[in-house]
């Protein structure tokens, strides 16, 4: 029988460690988790205004030259709309460092996994300090 092989993940948190692509970073590192889509404005506004200047001239243009310009403005717009950016930033990393490049919702997976990492790590770190109650250190006279 041939079993299918599942690729391993690109992405993923292990207990104290951040992996992607070969790159691995330490939870304790981590201060900041930050995802954003960074082409998505300047595609968006750049097919508003190739639309707006083939508006211009629309009723010389072809039906092809029409339907090329749309679905070229379409096509960026929805490539540039799944492409997107997991910065991990702390004092310890460089700025080009902890950047992640990939599938805005793969990211958005990353991210929810990372931010759950490090709450149970905060919330184990709060729970595990010795408790320091000023009346427990006063001797009963």
């Amino acid at each position: 029988m041939i079993k299918s092989l599942k690729p391993a993940p690109r992405f993923s948190v292990e207990p104290g460690f951040v992996r992607s692509n070969g790159d691995l970073y330490a939870l304790d590192d981590i201060q900041h988790v930050r995802l954003r889509r960074p082409w998505l404005a300047v595609t968006g506004a750049a097919a508003a205004g190739i639309l707006a200047l083939a508006s211009v001239f629309w009723s010389e243009l072809f039906a092809h030259e029409k339907a090329i310009i749309v679905a070229l403005c379409a096509g960026a717009t929805a490539v540039s709309a799944r492409l997107g950016r997991l910065k991990l930033s702390s004092l310890v990393l460089d700025q080009s460092d902890g950047i992640i490049w990939a599938e805005y919702s793969a990211l958005r997976r990353l991210k929810r996994e990372i931010e759950h990492a490090l709450t149970t790590r905060k919330a184990k770190s709060i729970t595990s300090r010795p408790a320091t109650n000023p009346e427990e250190d006063t001797p009963d006279g």
